[in-house]
C-alpha cells in the first residue's frame, strides 16, 4: 500500500514524525510499506535528521 504518490527521491524527502504507537501498528497490521520513508519518534528528532544530513 502506496502511503506517499509520486514523491521524487531527486527533489524531496519523507520524514513521518509523530506517530502514536497504536497507529505505528495499525500501519504494520494493513502492511503499510514504510521502507521508503525515514520515521522519528518526535518532530524534534526529524528536525535534528534534517539538520544532520
Amino acid at each position: 500500500m502506496p502511503l506517499i504518490g509520486n514523491v521524487d527521491p531527486r527533489r524531496a524527502s519523507v520524514i513521518l514524525t509523530g506517530i502514536q504507537p497504536k497507529i505505528a501498528q495499525t500501519l504494520v497490521d494493513l502492511g503499510a510499506d514504510l521502507s521508503s520513508i525515514v520515521t522519528r519518534a518526535t518532530l524534534e528528532s526529524g528536525i535534528a535528521h534534517v539538520r544532520d544530513r
